[in-house]
């Protein structure tokens, strides 16, 4: 039944297509209003191999779509790198924190955990 469905619906006549494109973000808009020889030097400045964009060097959705890719990576190392400068920075941190606390004798981490009021089994 399904298949007799589609069938009859195939020969039925389309209606035309009239919706514009919409770009997807206000980032993606203003690329759009860029030649496609302004985006393949957006391109290059961004270190995006040639080889990426061959053949497709007048497609402006394509060349759109290689902008937008290549700065979402950007984005995702930069943030990979703010992430493993503050993993360096905890680490610093506590094995200062260790170093400090390993100076003190046995009484003043006694007296320590009193006076931050920490409950401990004696």
């Amino acid at each position: 039944v399904t298949a007799i469905a589609r069938a009859i619906r195939s020969c039925q006549p389309q209606p035309e297509r009239t919706a514009k494109f919409q770009p997807a973000s206000k980032e993606e808009a203003v690329l759009y209003q860029k030649s496609a020889l302004q985006l393949r030097l957006l391109l290059e400045y961004m270190s995006i191999p040639a080889s990426r964009f061959r053949g497709a060097e007048e497609d402006k959705p394509r060349l759109v779509a290689l902008v937008m890719q290549g700065r979402v990576a950007r984005k995702m190392a930069a943030a990979a790198a703010d992430t493993a400068e503050a993993v360096e920075e905890r680490v610093r941190l506590e094995r200062e924190e260790r170093a400090r606390l390993e100076a003190r004798t046995i009484d003043e981490l006694w007296a320590l955990l009193d006076y931050m009021e920490v409950e401990y089994d004696e």
